[in-house]
């Protein structure tokens, strides 16, 4: 009775594994270092037509803007120049904005269900929950990169369909910078990134939930 009233617990853990898990991918993928290897691989500077270091420039003001502010993204590459988005633009990565937060706030939730239904849980049975979480990133997301691999457009249509349903998310690529900053290149790599990131994490957090768990079991067949 007992085990069976902890499965609600054990749920929460796994769930909120999954998501912390998910969320320092998400951290990783943003960091400088990440951004410009995936600028670099989309062939950014090429297509606006300036220097890799401008093109690094207007990517680290962009994700600025996103996690600290003002998120108005109406910055200029140079004092006094025009800004770098035109109101469209500006006007989607607003819309991006709100998704990071509310993304950045989920992931914060799922750090707390966990801290929260541990406490009412054994250790093996908290491990078990953890590892479970892991499992299910491992698998989801091995699925999703072999997806991104066979079709890659479908999905990233079907992602900003759903996070996006007002539209305000196509851009031509000729004339808007969103769209040269961050090619369908850029995108490919961002993508398979976190993929790999989050299996690579999951399968770290597996690793060691398992070594624990049989320390545990170890240590309970020694005392016997």
């Amino acid at each position: 009775m007992a085990r069976s009233a902890d499965r609600p617990r054990r749920l929460v853990a796994g769930v909120g594994t999954a998501i912390v898990i998910i969320g320092a991918s998400a951290v990783i993928l943003l960091l400088p270092p990440v951004m410009n290897l995936g600028l670099e691989i989309g062939g950014s500077a090429a297509i606006l037509g300036v220097s890799p270091e401008v093109a690094q420039r207007a990517s680290e003001q962009s994700v600025r803007e996103l996690l600290i502010g003002p998120g108005s993204f109406t910055f200029a590459l140079t004092p006094g120049g025009p800004p770098f988005y035109g109101p469209a633009e500006a006007a989607h990565m607003q819309s991006v904005r709100v998704v990071v937060y509310g993304f950045f706030g989920l992931l914060l939730a799922g750090a707390i269900a966990i801290a929260l239904a541990a406490r009412g849980l054994s250790r093996p049975d908290a491990l078990r929950a953890v590892r479970l979480g892991a499992a299910a990133v491992v698998v989801a997301f091995a699925a999703i990169g072999i997806g991104l691999v066979v079709a890659f457009d479908g999905l990233f249509t079907l992602f900003h369909l759903i996070v996006f349903p007002g539209g305000g998310w196509q851009f031509d690529p000729a004339t808007q910078r969103i769209v040269q900053l961050y090619p369908t290149a850029f995108w490919e790599f961002a993508a398979g990134t976190l993929a790999g990131l989050s299996v690579t994490i999951g399968l770290v957090v597996l690793a060691a939930t398992t070594l624990l768990l049989r320390r545990l079991r170890t240590g309970r067949a020694a005392h016997r």
